[in-house]
C-alpha cells in the first residue's frame, strides 16, 4: 500500500552478481578480534561456525544454536528478546557474553569471555546457594 520494504543500490546488485566490491564507503573492521587470553571482541553478524574456529572446541552453540547463524542471532534465541547495552549472557557453558552495543533491533557488537574452569565451579556453587 505504498510503503518501502528496502532499498537496494546498483552497487548491491552487482555485488549479488560478482562479489563484494571493496570502496571507500566499506568498513574494514575484522568480525572476530581477540583483545586477550580468552577474551573476543565479536560482531553480533558474525558466524558461530567462524567464532567457533577462532575460539576453539570448547565453543559450542548446542540448542541455542540450533536454528540460527550468527552470535547476535543466538543470544536473541538465548534470551528471547534483544539484550540491552551491558546485558551479561551465558548462552555456552564456559562463556560469558557481555553485549557491548545493540539497539531495539539486533544485537551489534559482544565480548565474549571464556571464564576459566575453576572460576566456573565457584559461579555455579553460588547459584546453586542462592
Amino acid at each position: 500500500y505504498g510503503g518501502t520494504d528496502g532499498l537496494a543500490s546498483l552497487e548491491d546488485i552487482v555485488e549479488m552478481v560478482v562479489g563484494d566490491i571493496e570502496d571507500e564507503h566499506d568498513d574494514d573492521e575484522p568480525m572476530i578480534t581477540q583483545t586477550g587470553e580468552g577474551n573476543f571482541i565479536v560482531d553480533g553478524k558474525a558466524e558461530i561456525d567462524e567464532v567457533a574456529k577462532m575460539i576453539g572446541e570448547d565453543f559450542t552453540a548446542g540448542e541455542h544454536g540450533e536454528y540460527v547463524d550468527t552470535i547476535g542471532g543466538m543470544i536473541f534465541n538465548t534470551l528471547g528478546r534483544v539484550p540491552a547495552r551491558g546485558e551479561v549472557v551465558q548462552a555456552i557453558p564456559g562463556f560469558e557474553f557481555h553485549v557491548l552495543d545493540a539497539d531495539p533491533r539486533r544485537v551489534k557488537r559482544v565480548r565474549i569471555v571464556q571464564i576459566q574452569k575453576g572460576e566456573r565451579r565457584r559461579r555455579t556453587a553460588r547459584a546453586e546457594q542462592a
